[in-house]
């Protein structure tokens, strides 16, 4: 049975860019790679992500499709959602973003926060199942440790992407307090500042990080202002082979070598993962 890489975007501190490199990077490995990905969250996000991947048509999404409450009726969350998700039906519950490459899983009209999230924690593993079968890879929006799905995610997921900050008492807080999960992270040094005291090398170094799996997005303007307008799938489509001159240009290279480090971790839990199930099928035999 197919099984979905889970890819949890997080950070050991709020405001670290994890909804925007959720969004850019599933955009940039739909289009670099033929992975089938969906992206979701685990919190209320008074519907940045769905306005940041849709704009305008978002508004009218909410208005004509079903989505995660149906009239507000938490008790149907997996029943009007995931159950009805397949390959036939998957436009009734899910936005195809990218054709047959990327897909986002919106949020309903509800604005209690503790509601979604409680729900979310009661269908989460039911969810992730569902997933399997339709999907190569799993992206949540993961909110910082206040939420009470977030510990169950981080433990859960195949790739932890850590979202750091260039201050060192941030980074440092997250090797003090979350080594168990250390061995299936990669990192992104979001809004990266080639003259900030923290650069990637001193990072690398202090904490003996392999230059594999840490990597930069620094800070660009226009996929900011893309991220707001609700274009920022194009922005990205349109900027993927943008020429050394272009203004763009440093944001792209440095965003498409991180979407390639998570590409190679996405590989190699695949490989584990078909490993296992060989040597189980095996020794069974």
């Amino acid at each position: 049975m197919k099984k979905t890489t889970l890819i949890a975007f997080w950070s050991n501190f709020g405001q670290s860019g994890v909804s925007s490199n959720t969004v850019g990077i599933s955009i940039a490995l739909s289009l670099l790679s033929e992975y089938s990905s969906v992206i979701l969250a685990n919190h209320y996000d008074n519907h940045f992500l769905g306005h940041a991947l849709l704009g305008r048509e978002y508004d009218r999404f909410l208005k004509e499709e079903s989505n995660y409450f149906v009239n507000g009726d938490t008790t149907n969350f997996y029943k009007n959602t995931m159950h009805r998700m397949n390959k036939s039906v998957q436009g009734n519950c899910a936005v195809e973003i990218i054709d047959d490459g990327l897909y986002y899983i919106p949020q309903s009209r509800i604005y209690a926060d503790d509601v979604f999230e409680l729900e979310f924690q009661k269908n989460m593993n039911e969810t992730f199942k569902k997933m399997n079968s339709m999907f190569d890879c799993t992206f949540i929006d993961t909110k910082s440790q206040q939420n009470i799905s977030t510990k169950d995610i981080l433990d859960c997921s195949d790739i932890v992407v850590v979202c750091l900050r260039q201050e060192w008492k941030i980074i440092s807080d997250f090797f003090k307090k979350y080594m168990s999960i250390l061995h299936k992270c990669v990192f992104i040094i979001s809004a990266y500042h080639r003259n900030a005291p923290a650069i990637r090398k001193r990072i690398e170094k202090e904490y003996d990080i392999p230059s594999e799996l840490i990597s930069v997005v620094p800070f660009n303007f226009y996929f900011n202002a893309a991220m707001k307008d609700g274009t920022v799938r194009d922005f990205i489509a349109e900027n993927m082979k943008c020429k050394r001159t272009d203004t763009n240009y440093y944001f792209m290279r440095n965003l498409k070598n991180t979407t390639e480090m998570l590409s190679e971790k996405i590989k190699n839990v695949q490989n584990q993962a078909e490993r296992k199930k060989y040597e189980k099928t095996y020794n069974n035999s």
